[in-house]
């Protein structure tokens, strides 16, 4: 799809209210393990966690599904956030840290893909990037889209280099993220995270899906083991689906697929799967897309030792698999 034709379907479907605000840090949090997140939750407490992110202004958007590729820019090109609003629509929430360039461009087009720079000694923000994008509310979605780690990526675990980092994903409601946890039921977010310490190998990463919502324990979001391990300069295929719980119960779902690009034998079953969350209580709802490539984590353990790139591509969100295959 051609840059001008996505941006005439998205202005033509989207009514998008006003930005909100990020708080500072994806990880604010203190360490809080689940076994003391567990006992404090049986005797009726919770851990103490970090600032709680600013309740949503965001407006229903009445648009269509997304679908975002990057083939009409030049090799090369930084990406601002006036490509974001051009790309994704008006109404979106663009860091300011996505503009640092002390370091060099954070986020630039290359072979057709969105490409994100982490640069060493340095975790959160001033790493990648943070877009959340407003799409209409639904029950259940589907995002999916291609992620490369280049090569020469460091997947080095510390003490050396970084623990990992996040994938984007999808949230609604206030969007819980940075140890803020979903425990009011407010909001919840389902990302993806890569981690570079839980595999054997240094050149490879494993794959978790990296949820926050109201029944989770500690501080930090919740890890769902894809089993899934990623290695540098391969291109892969990543579909995740949320659905929403009913009224107050716990039976809200998540599944991710992951396959090689290039694998003609498609995802088959999905990597992981659960059907008993509980990811918020009123107003259930997905209302964004959030495309977010960064490591961290909020201290040096998620720091990496040499500047490292991830390529994200063909960004869409989808109401069926069938639609999603037909995007592949």
């Amino acid at each position: 799809m051609t840059r001008s034709t996505g941006n005439l379907r998205l202005l033509a479907s989207a009514l998008l209210a006003s930005a909100f605000v990020l708080t500072s840090c994806d990880t604010t949090a203190p360490d809080v393990s689940a076994s003391s997140a567990s006992a404090l939750a049986a005797a009726g407490e919770r851990p103490e966690c970090g600032p709680a992110r600013p309740a949503s202004a965001l407006g229903a958007a009445a648009g269509s599904r997304l679908y975002v590729d990057f083939d009409d820019y030049s090799d090369g090109q930084r990406y601002r956030e006036s490509d974001a609003e051009s790309d994704f629509g008006s109404g979106l929430s663009w860091t300011r840290s996505n503009d640092w360039t002390s370091r060099g461009n954070l986020l630039e087009v290359h072979d057709g893909a969105l490409r994100f720079r982490l640069p060493p000694g340095i975790h959160g923000n001033g790493t990648g990037g943070k877009i959340r994008v407003p799409i209409r509310p639904r029950s259940g979605y589907y995002i999916q889209y291609r992620v490369q780690f280049e090569t020469g990526f460091d997947f080095t675990p510390p003490p050396k280099g970084s623990n990992g980092g996040k994938l984007p994903g999808m949230a609604g409601g206030d969007g819980n993220t940075g140890g803020d946890p979903g425990w009011d039921g407010k909001g919840w977010s389902a990302r993806m995270m890569w981690r570079g310490d839980r595999t054997s190998s240094p050149n490879t990463a494993r794959l978790y899906a990296y949820i926050y919502h109201k029944g989770q324990l500690s501080c930090t979001g919740e890890y769902v083991d894809t089993g899934f391990d990623v290695t540098a300069g391969k291109q892969y295929v990543v579909r995740i689906y949320v659905g929403m719980n009913t009224k107050a119960n716990n039976d809200g779902r998540l599944k991710v697929w992951l396959k090689e690009n290039d694998d003609p034998a498609g995802f088959g079953n999905s990597k992981a799967s659960r059907g008993d969350i509980l990811w918020m209580d009123n107003n259930h709802t997905i209302d964004e897309a959030l495309i977010q490539v960064f490591n961290g984590g909020g201290t040096s353990k998620w720091d990496l030792s040499t500047t490292s790139f991830i390529r994200i591509d063909d960004i869409a969100t989808c109401h069926t698999s069938a639609e999603c295959d037909g995007l592949l």
